[in-house]
């Protein structure tokens, strides 16, 4: 209640404060060490080339640097 009484009463240009914390949804350990497993396979079969192509597709060179950012 404290949380809304202040986002109604804030002073002006000052941002609303959250009302709810998102919660991080609960993994099964069983899903969790097949998810590893995998990882862990591709990693032995073709080495770590996958991590740079998920960077690249998301505009970040090998160095982890925003491209044109």
């Amino acid at each position: 209640m404290l949380t809304a009484f202040y986002n109604v009463n804030r002073p002006k240009g000052k941002n609303p404060l959250k009302l709810w914390k998102k919660k991080p949804k609960k993994v099964k350990k069983e899903e969790y060490q097949n998810n590893i497993k995998i990882i862990e396979d591709m990693e032995k079969r073709d080495g770590k080339s996958w991590v740079y192509k998920i960077y690249k597709a998301n505009g970040f060179d090998k160095r982890m640097k925003k491209k044109g950012g």
